[in-house]
């Protein structure tokens, strides 16, 4: 396989923000030209595809004023500080935006939503036997979200309908199908 690494030499910062910082580099090119790339720096974050005992997904509802729409997605939230382990802001955001918490993770693996301009990783986990806290949901004061539950198979619908258009959301929820089946020996 050929070589296409392209080598870093200079940047120049058009933003700094609390969660993302955005940077015009400069790179040299296999070719050995220089091009410019923009990179939006992202912190992180976690996501979790979590299940009921009866196998419902737990889905958060919420306005995205970016995507000028309501969305349906997996529960989910940046992460506090680069390094913060993902399983750790996974659990708080399940507990945080649902009132559910669970016994039962497994690591699904990570996803890029936006390879070609920004590095965002978002770490993601499946969450079995999901069950109520007690305490409800603990919503910063800027977040406005509400819980649905859905059936695998009406989820899986909404995503090829185009009901489910959130990337992390996708990709959580199928990674996730093949953890529900080995964590209860049956494929929902």
């Amino acid at each position: 396989m050929a070589d296409f690494h392209e080598h870093f030499k200079k940047r120049k910062t058009l933003y700094r923000g609390s969660f993302l910082d955005l940077y015009e580099d400069t790179v040299i090119l296999p070719n050995q030209q220089e091009a410019s790339r923009i990179l939006i720096d992202h912190v992180g974050g976690a996501a979790v595809c979590a299940f009921t005992p009866s196998g419902e997904v737990i889905l958060v509802r919420q306005y995205r004023y970016a995507a000028g729409a309501h969305t349906l997605e997996l529960p989910a939230g940046k992460k506090e500080h680069r390094g913060e382990d993902g399983l750790a802001r996974a659990q708080a955001e399940l507990a945080e935006e649902t009132g559910y918490v669970s016994d039962h993770w497994v690591a699904c693996g990570s996803v890029m939503g936006a390879i070609g301009y920004g590095n965002e990783v978002v770490d993601l986990y499946a969450a079995f036997a999901c069950r109520l806290n007690g305490q409800g949901q603990r919503l910063d004061d800027e977040e406005f979200v509400e819980v649905i539950t859905l059936p695998a198979p009406t989820v899986e619908a909404m995503i090829h309908r185009d009901e489910i258009i959130d990337g992390k959301t996708i990709i959580g929820f199928l990674k996730a199908q093949k953890k529900l089946s080995e964590f209860t020996g049956k494929v929902l």
